[in-house]
């Protein structure tokens, strides 16, 4: 899949109209100037021996180097892709307990208005666009209200003031004692979060529902029930557990979706993630900034596929058979 995904984003990206470096460095340079770049990126040889020097480089962890900044894309990556970290756990947070609610909710009291109003949710929350919500919420917390920052990310003056240990500055807040500067940053990642996070539950609301229905209607169920055990007890380890595995697929996608960088999201509220990374990418035409990113949200979703499908085994003792 990596493999595949990294080859149509390479050729594609090299048969769109336009001269990338004139795009990159201006069209005012001279033509010695622009020659010069295209050796120093090995985009004077032909498009097959890019192609095959892509390769040979990402084996060796090379993703390439930006056609505007001139720096390694890795050393770009860092903070872009620890600020995507850090939104993504947070709108996980959100999302998971508020989903698995509703789709509790939805499944247990099937047929009542409790069950409609929740599957009315999913459906909303669904088809409701990510950048208006986000929206939605910059008006009504951060203007009218006036409680919320409307952007997203830790503050600059937080950022640069606390001592890095780990990389991700609210937890370096946390683990150096500042928790005004945790609080701050916890202010700033709020709307961003929430706004994923209620998106995403639509979704984890709807499979939960649909497979914790699927199970409820089983033999041994109706044979658990049958044999008087409580309610919690039928739940909990006949139904729930059983019904996980549709549950922790579409978590882990979503979850390898987030890490990639929520563009419309980091977007909206002018989030320094991965996300925003990519579109300024796209806008400018930085080729090789824009094949490394998607080569390395391929490889995301790959080990979290991957992990996913170690968890079904813990879930489910059929599955290592």
């Amino acid at each position: 899949m990596v493999l595949i995904l990294l080859t149509l984003v390479f050729f594609i990206l090299r048969i769109l109209p336009g001269d990338p470096v004139r795009v990159a460095v201006g069209p005012k340079l001279p033509p010695e100037y622009v020659k010069k770049i295209c050796h120093e990126l090995g985009l004077d040889k032909p498009i097959m021996v890019q192609y095959f020097d892509y390769l040979w480089s990402l084996l060796h962890g090379d993703f390439g180097k930006s056609l505007i900044t001139r720096r390694s894309f890795a050393n770009e990556l860092i903070d872009r892709f620890k600020a995507s970290v850090e939104l993504a756990i947070a709108s996980i947070i959100v999302a998971i307990p508020l989903g698995l609610f509703i789709g509790d909710v939805s499944a247990k009291y099937e047929g009542s208005p409790l069950a409609h109003l929740a599957r009315l949710f999913t459906v909303a929350t669904y088809s409701i666009p990510v950048f208006w919500l986000g929206i939605i919420f910059q008006v009504v917390f951060g203007i009218w209200l006036g409680i919320l920052p409307i952007t997203g990310g830790p503050p600059p003056m937080v950022k640069y003031s606390v001592r890095a240990i780990t990389g991700f500055t609210t937890l370096d807040c946390l683990l150096n004692g500042d928790f005004i500067g945790f609080a701050e940053c916890i202010r700033h990642l709020i709307l961003p979060a929430v706004t994923l996070g209620v998106v995403i539950s639509g979704i984890i609301g709807k499979v939960s529902r649909n497979a914790l229905v699927e199970v409820m209607h089983l033999d041994y169920v109706t044979a658990a029930k049958a044999r008087g055990l409580p309610e919690k007890i039928i739940h909990d380890k006949y139904i729930f557990r059983n019904a996980l595995i549709p549950i922790i697929t579409i978590i882990g996608l979503q979850l390898a979706l987030l890490l990639g960088g929520a563009i419309l999201t980091e977007t909206t509220f002018d989030y320094p993630g991965l996300g925003t990374y990519l579109k300024d990418a796209v806008l400018s035409r930085d080729y090789t900034v824009v094949q490394a990113a998607v080569t390395l949200y391929a490889i995301m979703v790959a080990v979290i596929s991957f992990i996913v499908d170690i968890i079904y085994a813990f879930l489910d003792p059929r599955i290592r058979y």
